[in-house]
């Protein structure tokens, strides 16, 4: 039964585990645990639980880099360039890419045809910086659902605990504070190939 969860584990690439698997896990797992369900699922049900999983950490990755990380992800790069004044409400606008990180986006397509370049590398660690922000809106959303609309009353369980806001807090530090060192990083490969 688990075969082909398995098989298709083993096509995904730890890139691809990142973006779409691991936050889904973590979902499932906060909403397992706000609910007070104990124990590890067999057969039938851990199959659904992968599905779950895969499901929703494609959504929740898909939101994060369409709507949550444009403004993240700006707030790191603007305080990676020196916080310039000039900066606006377009700045944190997630659904107008502005002109300089369109050519931040261009030279580092560009750099990833040159097999000299360092981009797999910093690639691999935005794949790490997005799974670290994708963990704190999982777990944020899997305790968010479990209380609202799957509460048991007779679990213990209500609200978000202090262990799950401390792993979101944590989670998102992590996040940004590794995301603000790739953007300084990805700033000296952008500076140095546009001189």
């Amino acid at each position: 039964m688990l075969s082909r969860p398995v098989k298709t584990l083993e096509a995904l690439s730890l890139t691809e585990l990142f973006r779409y698997f691991f936050c889904g896990a973590v979902f499932v797992c906060v909403f397992r645990y706000s609910r007070g369900t104990h124990g590890l699922p067999s057969g039938d049900s851990a199959v659904v639980l992968f599905v779950v999983a895969l499901i929703a950490g494609s959504f929740i990755y898909t939101v994060h880099r369409a709507l949550s990380y444009p403004m993240l992800g700006r707030l790191a790069l603007w305080l990676a360039l020196g916080r310039p004044r000039r900066c606006g409400a377009r700045y944190f606008n997630p659904f107008k890419p502005l002109p300089g990180e369109m050519a931040r986006d261009e030279a580092r397509w560009k750099r990833r045809q040159d097999t000299t370049s360092i981009q797999p590398h910093l690639d691999e660690w935005a794949s790490h910086v997005h799974l670290l922000y994708c963990v704190a809106w999982a777990t944020a959303l899997g305790s968010w659902i479990a209380t609202r609309w799957f509460h048991d009353p007779n679990s213990g369980k209500a609200g978000f605990s202090g262990f799950l806001t401390l792993v979101i807090a944590v989670s998102l530090s992590a996040a940004f504070a590794a995301d603000y060192r790739l953007r300084v990083c990805e700033e000296r490969q952008y500076a140095s190939t546009n001189q």
